[in-house]
């Protein structure tokens, strides 16, 4: 079966002789990087087989984080890191999108455009969850914020809406993480929307006490709605994007979607492949001709694969408007899940011990430890033995030390 790497060297080439002028130099340097992955031009790595002693030489890997190819290793690593991390909790998966008028907007701005929807969001959950009767304890109390602060959240109108953006209550035991996503069911399609998890449950303001909330419950969900399009509303004010964008959308019922998501490891392992890798897997793939690529799509609503076929320049257009902004952090962590917070996980983690009565069953090591992945060595196809890595020849033939570098093309350390 063809991959998504082969459906990039098939079409890439013709694609960035035409479109050279109009597609940004991050997009080509990028793709140039995914077509020229393990294919020897960027180098190759050495190993040997510590049974029957083969040479085994294979390309190296373009190391690019929009690479379907070589991004496998990592995507295991995020799963178990954020696994390790979850609480004995349950969970919330809120899904924040903007209309079709607004996604029109954000593909031509779009590190502003993604930011704007990463903070809205934020400001949203952190609103509501200091205006919930649960989790009313987590939220600073008013004689504590600043007179600015303070003057700045009730004194803000729906005119002023970049004063709004800044005027939710301080939530500092309420924390989460979201995870950007640019496409939907067709990866043909331009869709960003975050997909943010969230905890049921917070630390009180001082940090004694875990808050939770009902396991099918998280926060009144037109109040969600609301906040977020005013917040959204306030950051393209900010930006100066307002007036790009339709009076007609404001006057819309938002998409904002709250589904209770269990102990949040089912969550984890859906959004665990689309961190390190864009718009389409290579099983999806079903042809690649010289002619165009059909692959596989399920429509909205439906359960039904369906295929579907574009010419290549369509697909690589389609494949390159997910292309992130160089520098662009795609996973963003809020609250005591930040690394710079004052609430530290393993207090929270505690807390929750404490909340559930597990603080000897778990503290001492009684409790049975969850499994970890260890990563197995690559495997010699002769005869199945352990292999080990001898040494790395770069692009331009130069023989490099074993420990000189890691399995990475240096000419594309920055390549997006």
């Amino acid at each position: 079966m063809p991959t998504v790497a082969d459906c990039l060297r098939q079409h890439g080439p013709s694609f960035l002789e035409s479109a050279a002028e109009t597609t940004p130099f991050q997009v080509r340097k990028v793709l140039s990087a995914l077509m020229r992955c393990r294919t020897g031009e960027l180098g190759n790595v050495i190993y040997g087989c510590r049974l029957c002693s083969r040479e085994h030489w294979v390309g190296r890997s373009c190391g690019n984080r929009h690479c379907p190819t070589c991004q496998h290793e990592l995507t295991q690593q995020w799963l178990q890191k954020q696994t390790d991390r979850l609480l004995p909790v349950h969970y919330f998966l809120v899904t924040c999108t903007v209309p079709q008028e607004v996604r029109d907007v954000i593909r031509s701005y779009r590190e502003e455009g993604f930011n704007a929807i990463f903070d809205s969001g934020a400001e949203m959950l952190r609103g509501c969850a200091a205006e919930s009767r649960y989790l009313q304890d987590a939220a600073v109390p008013p004689r504590t914020v600043t007179n600015a602060r303070k003057s700045r959240a009730v004194a803000g109108s729906e005119n002023d809406l970049s004063s709004n953006a800044d005027a939710a209550v301080p939530v500092p035991g309420f924390g989460f993480f979201g995870v950007l996503h640019t496409w939907g069911r067709d990866p043909m399609q331009f869709h960003p929307h975050v997909h943010f998890v969230v905890p049921g449950g917070a630390v009180s303001h001082d940090r004694t006490r875990w808050l939770a909330t009902p396991q099918n419950f998280l926060f009144v969900h037109a109040k969600m709605c609301s906040k977020y399009k005013t917040y959204f509303r306030a950051r393209m004010q900010q930006l100066g994007l307002l007036d790009k964008i339709p009076s007609s959308v404001w006057k819309k019922k938002w998409v904002v979607d709250v589904e209770p998501v269990g102990n949040g490891q089912a969550v984890l392992k859906y959004l665990a492949p689309y961190v390190y890798r864009v718009a389409i897997s290579d099983k999806r793939i079903l042809d690649c001709t010289a002619d165009g690529v059909t692959y596989a799509w399920k429509p909205s609503k439906s359960n039904r694969w369906r295929k579907r076929t574009v010419t290549g320049r369509e697909f690589m257009q389609g494949f390159a408007q997910h292309i992130l902004p160089h520098g662009f952090r795609k996973v963003h962590y809020y609250g005591w899940c930040a690394a710079n917070s004052r609430t530290t996980r393993d207090m929270v983690r505690w807390l929750v011990w404490l909340f559930l009565g597990w603080t000897y069953r778990l503290g001492s090591g009684i409790a049975p430890q969850p499994e970890r992945r260890t990563p197995q060595a690559p495997r010699c196809s002769h005869c199945g033995g352990d292999l080990e890595l001898k040494g790395v020849i770069d692009n331009k033939g130069r023989v490099l030390g074993r420990r000189s570098l890691p399995e990475h093309a240096t000419d594309y350390l920055d390549s997006g």
